[in-house]
């Protein structure tokens, strides 16, 4: 009988203990933290003793940045003092993608391959050009695009397309002596496009495609003729690294002002 008592007497005060622990009957209401900035939960819930541990991040374009966008427990849940909450919130920067080639695709086909990438088009600028109604270049906060350059997802585009050979006539461009950079944009500026590129064997390298310069252009530039092009026309062009292979640019436009 006296072990019955000492047992139960036992238990009763391991259980009195035990509520004493867990903190019994004394609860804390979860808070809704949805909509909080990351930075704003842990001090609010130091005060109703609580910890904040961020487990995840999303992209949300509509949400503002470092918000909380889900919570565990969630808001209005009792839990004990010192219980953890786990959040997830809405990533600091937008995850960014690697912008694809868009050249001489068609419209659809390029707003089509920009929703995979999470991009859109803004804008269109049409330019003459012997493709028409393809994709001849892209703008990105007046700049130009490459393939290969990183991008915010969620980011909008400016297509420039195609829009068929032009019935007005300019003077053909002498492109000697410049690089692939300085001609795309020279014939950008005028309403020309860019054919084909080639580079003869002195080129090897990134660095040499990069530096190399014209020395030989289709249609051909002949300074003794009045040679007109039609706007959209495109224009193949050939580089080298070898200097000694570039016309001599001073008797050219010494030849030029001697004929104006």
């Amino acid at each position: 009988m006296i072990a019955i008592v000492i047992t139960v007497a036992g238990v009763y005060l391991a259980v009195k203990w035990l509520d004493s622990y867990t903190l019994h009957g004394e609860t804390i209401t979860v808070p809704d933290l949805k909509g909080f900035h990351y930075t704003e939960v842990e001090p609010f819930l130091d005060d109703k003793k609580l910890q904040a541990i961020i487990i995840d991040s999303i992209n949300n374009p509509e949400e503002p940045r470092g918000v909380v966008l889900d919570q565990t427990p969630k808001a209005d849940a009792l839990v004990k003092e010192g219980r953890k909450v786990y959040l997830t919130i809405n990533s600091l920067e937008p995850p960014k993608v690697v912008f694809p080639t868009l050249n001489d695709l068609t419209l659809r086909q390029a707003k089509a391959r920009l929703v995979t990438y999470g991009l859109d088009i803004d804008s269109l600028m049409f330019k003459p050009s012997e493709c028409s109604r393809c994709v001849i270049g892209v703008m990105y906060k007046g700049q130009k695009l490459l393939p290969g350059t990183e991008i915010a997802k969620g980011e909008k585009v400016t297509l420039i397309v195609g829009s068929g050979t032009s019935t007005e006539q300019i003077p053909l461009p002498m492109l000697y002596g410049k690089t692939v950079d300085e001609v795309e944009s020279h014939l950008f500026n005028v309403g020309l496009t860019m054919g084909v590129i080639s580079f003869d064997e002195t080129v090897f390298t990134a660095e040499d495609s990069a530096t190399a310069k014209v020395f030989k252009m289709y249609p051909a530039f002949d300074l003794e003729e009045d040679q007109m092009i039609f706007m959209g026309k495109s224009i193949d062009i050939f580089l080298t690294s070898d200097s000694t292979k570039i016309p001599d640019l001073e008797l050219i436009e010494q030849d030029s002002t001697l004929t104006e």
